[in-house]
């Protein structure tokens, strides 16, 4: 079916140029790119865990480029700095799944463990029908029980090896990637959840990409977030909108962006299902800035105390909600990390 629809698109494509040729004449030759088209990046998200527990270990993307099989191969590992003498102890005790994710659904995923038991490849290299990555955002989620003896506090690195992963679109062409490092980091069971956002690079004028995120999976039933932004920052006759990711779990999500400068998120799972399997960016914010901003701006984003989330059944979850800050600049960060994004396609910095 995709070829077909390729060989078409050519086909149109191809009728078209003609009929230029005819009316207009001998044609100008075309100038050629002079920019580098950049791989795609697949990012082994930040995950949480406790000792003993369970990590869920995300692999996203920023661009839509439809891959149907393949294979990653993804290592837990001490970060480079670490003292070879300090007993940091081996993190994965067992790699227990793995799940795929296409816009349209999700299928198991064969797990392959390493010789030494802290590598994994998550095999779909005889995939026969199943296409992911139309839509850019969650490829994979990967579970692994963490060692007990694992020290809260300890971040070990989540490498993964470009040289033993190999992607092939649906036509069966080797897809140019680079996968982009994480960390599997170990939280005491005392602490409360991490959730919020970070800081978030913006041109003035488009609109800022706010996402509210956790690296840690947890059941979320209901809650409310409630998050501030100086007001004059947004486009006049515009509100920021609020929108979920269904990979993450069922959420329903009701927005309030009357009062200025505060949008409220109001949550409610009916089956408890949000977080419960798929952490990573739960929620993203989407603020139209104004265009007359000045270049090099920092503004707070920050949650009210009034925000809650709450488990299936009402009772409230500890958890530390971080805010962050909206940055004005004239190259955000997303193209200094190589990133692309782009949910019908992909889109990069235009060439001067």
């Amino acid at each position: 079916m995709e070829t077909s629809l390729r060989t078409s698109w050519v086909g149109v494509a191809a009728t078209a140029a003609m009929a230029a040729l005819v009316s207009l004449g001998p044609a100008r030759p075309a100038a050629a790119q002079s920019w580098p088209v950049e791989p795609l990046v697949l990012r082994v998200s930040d995950a949480w865990v406790t000792p003993g527990g369970e990590a869920a270990i995300v692999l996203r993307t920023y661009a839509s480029r439809p891959v149907r099989r393949g294979r990653l191969n993804v290592r837990a590992t001490p970060p480079a700095a670490a003292n070879p003498g300090a007993g940091v102890v081996p993190p994965i005790v067992s790699w227990n799944g793995g799940i795929l994710f296409d816009v349209a659904g999700s299928r198991v995923a064969d797990l392959l463990p390493g010789p030494d038991g802290q590598s994994v490849d998550l095999d779909f290299l005889t995939n026969p029908d199943f296409v992911f990555n139309r839509h850019d955002g969650v490829v994979a989620v990967l579970y692994a029980t963490v060692s007990p003896a694992a020290v809260p506090g300890t971040d070990y690195d989540l490498l993964g090896d470009d040289a033993l992963s190999e992607l092939f679109d649906p036509e069966d062409d080797p897809v140019d990637f680079t996968l982009r490092a994480g960390r599997l980091r170990i939280r005491s069971a005392a602490a409360p959840y991490d959730f919020g956002t970070g800081d978030v690079e913006v041109h003035p004028g488009s609109a800022a990409e706010i996402e509210i995120s956790t690296g840690e999976r947890f059941a979320i039933g209901s809650g409310q977030l409630v998050l501030h932004y100086d007001p004059t920052l947004l486009l006049p006759g515009r509100l920021p909108t609020a929108v979920a990711d269904g990979r993450h779990g069922l959420v329903n999500v009701a927005v309030d962006a009357s009062v200025p400068g505060t949008i409220t998120i109001g949550l409610d799972s009916p089956d408890g299902s949000w977080n419960s399997e798929v952490p990573g960016d739960l929620l993203v914010v989407h603020l139209p800035t104004d265009p007359g901003v000045p270049m090099g701006t920092n503004s707070n984003l920050s949650f009210d105390p009034s925000s809650m989330l709450a488990a299936p059944g009402g009772a409230p979850l500890p958890v530390f909600l971080e805010s962050g800050l909206l940055q004005f600049r004239s190259k955000p960060q997303i193209f200094r990390d190589n990133f692309e994004i782009g949910d019908a396609g992909w889109w990069s910095e235009v060439a001067p």
